[in-house]
């Protein structure tokens, strides 16, 4: 934003050119008066005393006044100027609000200041100006001191595409996830309040915990692996699967296997497995980049999120004495994906009751991965597929802005052998080693970190908020994931995560204007 503030100097330089030639008329006159010596000495001295002392006065007090004027101008203009409001009417009546806050009860009683107001295509102008009388000045013929001040804001407001991306995790349930959902509606709530904002800001929302829902909608979609051609599809089915003793089911893909048993696909996709070339020629992780899905590389598709059907019979844990029944494995099937949340995710859209009926369907359940919750976030905002609602990147007059929240620590218990050990989730069992041994929360840090580097890279901002959680190294995680140190909040209790949705949401509208 810019601003402007003209102070009239050049009427000051005038004044005073006015008043000395005033000043040298009568001395001039005084001169040729011969009727007293003593007055010849000390009556020129006392008047130009007397008039230096009220220029100095009444220079003074038109100061104050003008500067007072100035201050609220700016304020005026940054308030009306700062949000996303393209009503003329409202623009005005916010700017005259925040001038009159601005200006004592005594200089309104005394000087009466207005403020004017002008709203064009691209900035934002206001004006005031006073009439302070003076006190001695008038001796020098100027009865009256005329101040004023402008300011002018650049009004050129650009598209927000704002992705949420927020923690649906089981210790989310309760108060947790009731505070987390006010607050994020108030959030868009305010976004949406000026008029004409619906043509400038969007949102996606992102609800994730060990994995994301892309939506059962989504299962004949071209970048969706269907058909488990992808490295990942082909680990939990496929290849690897074998069922039983008598091979009556090898090698079936994990749709067929939900259609043998009756079993519906609850909308979650595993995290990609390999690398491919980005758009800037590098070799990256599959996993850490959002690489476009393309059928013609099987393995930048997403596979289903579907638990290896293998980890419940091929186990000496479970024994392998007696062929389980299509009821025994349907059951088993519908309780092991636990880590898939219920909400999928919600694309870009500037439907406001739609954003708000999808936030307020969240529920908690799950364990949690961060970074599979950040980078789909990333690919909410992106225009290739997966998600294509996005613009390009770099295009004028738009913003891409993530906004992700966690209430715990990445967790997905320790590495373990057994496959019946552990949780399953985007990154498959512990047993697949794909976030290595030990700790697995550990790897998912790394993943986290690595991937909010690779976001910012892109020019996209990210908020980041810690909600009543206590581990300073997550909490140091999601800082250093913040464009800025001011961009991190940490939430101890539900007031003060409102109160970070709330900055956030000033934040956002002051990016809606050209700085």
């Amino acid at each position: 934003m810019e601003f402007f503030q003209i102070v009239s100097r050049g009427q000051a330089r005038n004044f005073m050119n006015f008043l000395f030639q005033n000043i040298r008329d009568k001395f001039s006159k005084f001169k040729k008066d011969q009727s007293g010596v003593v007055a010849l000495i000390y009556g020129p001295m006392t008047l130009m005393l007397l008039i230096a002392a009220g220029i100095a006065i009444d220079y003074s007090r038109s100061y104050l006044v003008q500067r007072e004027i100035s201050r609220a101008l700016d304020a005026a203009v940054l308030a009306a100027g700062s949000l996303a409001i393209t009503d003329e009417t409202e623009m005005k009546a916010l700017a005259k609000k925040y001038f009159d806050a601005n200006i004592s009860e005594n200089t309104k009683q005394k000087y009466n200041p207005q403020i004017n107001t002008v709203v064009g295509t691209d900035t934002l102008t206001v004006t005031s100006s006073a009439t302070v009388p003076t006190f001695l000045m008038y001796l020098a013929g100027h009865e009256n001191v005329e101040v004023g001040a402008r300011a002018v804001a650049g009004r050129t407001l650009v598209n927000l595409e704002v992705a949420l991306v927020l923690d649906n995790t089981g210790s989310m349930s309760g108060s947790k996830l009731s505070s987390l959902k006010s607050a994020a509606k108030k959030l868009v709530e305010t976004l949406y309040t000026p008029t004409g904002s619906e043509n400038y800001v969007k949102f996606s929302l992102i609800p994730f915990t060990g994995a994301v829902n892309i939506g059962t909608g989504n299962e004949n979609v071209s970048w969706f692996d269907k058909n488990g051609l992808s490295t990942a599809a082909q680990e939990d089915y496929g290849s690897s699967f074998t069922y039983w003793s008598d091979n009556q089911y090898d090698g079936m893909t994990a749709f067929e296997a939900l259609n043998h048993f009756n079993v519906n696909w609850n909308g979650c996709v595993r995290a990609r497995i390999g690398s491919a070339v980005n758009e800037n020629g590098d070799t990256v992780d599959l996993d850490l980049w959002d690489v476009e899905a393309d059928a013609s590389d099987p393995n930048t598709l997403f596979a289903p999120h579907l638990r290896p059907l293998k980890d419940y019979y091929d186990t000496t844990w479970w024994g392998a004495q007696v062929k389980p029944s299509d009821s025994d494995i349907r059951s088993w099937l519908n309780n092991y994906n636990g880590s898939c949340p219920q909400r999928s995710i919600l694309p870009l859209t500037n439907t406001k009751s739609t954003i708000d009926t999808n936030i307020e369907s969240m529920i908690a359940n799950g364990g949690t991965s961060v970074p599979i919750g950040l980078i789909w976030g990333w690919r909410s905002l992106s225009s290739h597929a997966p998600y294509t609602e996005g613009v390009p990147y770099g295009t004028d007059n738009t913003r891409k802005v993530i906004v992700i929240l966690t209430d715990g620590q990445n967790d997905h218990g320790y590495y373990t052998s057994n496959k019946m050990g552990g949780y399953y989730s985007a990154y498959g069992m512990p047993y697949q080693q794909h976030l290595g041994t030990g700790w697995l929360g550990n790897e998912l840090d790394d993943k986290l970190e690595t991937i909010c580097s690779n976001v910012k890279s892109k020019g996209i901002l990210v908020y980041s908020i810690t909600f009543e959680l206590n581990d300073t190294n997550t909490q140091n995680l999601m800082r250093n994931c913040a464009t800025r140190n001011d961009m991190y909040f940490n939430s101890p209790d539900g007031s003060s995560l409102q109160d970070a949705f709330d900055e956030i949401a000033t934040g956002l509208q002051k990016l809606q204007l050209k700085q």
